[in-house]
């Protein structure tokens, strides 16, 4: 079975993090986030699978390491353009999915109901707490979608039931959508497929990354996912004295020596000593002083922190340096200036 994977998003909200990778590759305990989808895809049968890229392709390819296939846009076609543009690869009913959201899901679940209902397409459906950022989806008696509203006020939102960016469909749903021009499956392909439309709600774990929150909880609830309450770490890892708690994850041959790691995510070869770390991602090769606090933050690769410096709410983009026994409350800071 076939499937396609869009990846050409700019992530433009989990700036300064995306300047220097597109968001499929920020890393969610260690791997980057678009792993979890296309292990999903296999684990469903859809091990025939084909990339969609624009921003930064040689990093996605670079960053994935597997034997799938690639379409490269020179400028952006939108979701559904860019599925188009492979509509000669898409010869039977096949799956689409979103490479830059967590989706560690059962899309066999969502295929099978597909067949079962006949219709040319399937949203998968997950639930939100707040749906303005999302299309939100109202389903008849039948499981079909009778009502799709894209991104309305929270407070005029018709239901929490939002699009997943997971869909299944039939290859003469293609005929639908122009060929060389930006469009969109929310905003231009589904209002056209309202009457043969069906939803799905999904099971498994479903975030949106959009925002670095989003990002921190993301990786929270994978690692109590995949450690079930307990820290998960590499045997790579060196770990000398140091108490780690919560849904905690540390990467290959990083090195903490007594510190204190609470609900946090450390990426590889980091180097902490007598540091503190309470909710807050820290990407590959940082290093971390003596005496620095860090908390309800996101530390990009190659930031160095001195000692005794203290973070609170701090975004920071990669090669930051932080002198020792400075201040950083919600802040934000890129080495390029934007």
């Amino acid at each position: 079975m076939k499937g396609v994977i869009m990846a050409g998003g700019l992530g433009t909200r989990l700036r300064p993090l995306t300047f220097k990778r597109p968001k499929p590759l920020v890393p969610i305990l260690g791997k980057p986030v678009i792993s979890y989808i296309l292990d999903s895809f296999v684990r469903g049968g859809f091990t025939s699978v084909v990339l969609t890229t624009s921003y930064m392709p040689e990093l996605i390819i670079k960053g994935i390491e597997r034997p799938i296939l690639y379409s490269f846009e020179k400028e952006p076609l939108g979701t559904a353009g860019g599925v188009k543009k492979v509509a000669e690869f898409l010869d039977d009913t096949f799956l689409v999915g979103s490479g830059d959201v967590l989706a560690d899901v059962d899309v066999e679940a969502l295929y099978r109901y597909h067949k079962e209902m006949g219709g040319k397409a399937t949203m998968a459906l997950t639930r939100v707490e707040d749906p303005s950022e999302f299309g939100v989806a109202v389903l008849d008696d039948a499981g079909r979608i009778e009502q799709f509203v894209e991104k309305p006020k929270r407070e005029e939102a018709i239901s929490n039931l939002v699009n997943a960016g997971i869909y299944v469909l039939e290859p003469d749903v293609l005929n639908l959508i122009p060929e060389g021009k930006e469009y969109d499956f929310s905003r231009d392909l589904f209002p056209k497929l309202l009457e043969d439309i069906y939803g799905f709600e999904l099971s498994g774990l479903w975030i949106d990354i959009g925002r670095p929150g989003d990002l921190l909880r993301a990786n929270r609830d994978m690692a109590l996912k995949e450690g079930k309450g307990k820290p998960i770490i590499s045997p790579s890892s060196g770990i000398k004295g140091s108490a780690i708690n919560g849904p905690s994850f540390i990467g290959a041959e990083s090195s903490l020596i007594d510190c204190q790691i609470s609900s946090s995510y450390i990426c590889k070869s980091t180097k902490m000593k007598g540091a503190f770390l309470e909710n807050s991602l820290i990407m590959d090769g940082c290093s971390i002083g003596e005496g620095a606090k860090i908390s309800n933050s996101i530390l990009a690769e190659g930031c160095k922190i001195g000692d005794g410096a203290i973070i609170d709410e701090g975004i920071l983009g990669d090669g930051i340096v932080v002198l020792g026994n400075s201040a950083i409350k919600g802040r934000v800071f890129n080495l390029e200036g934007k």
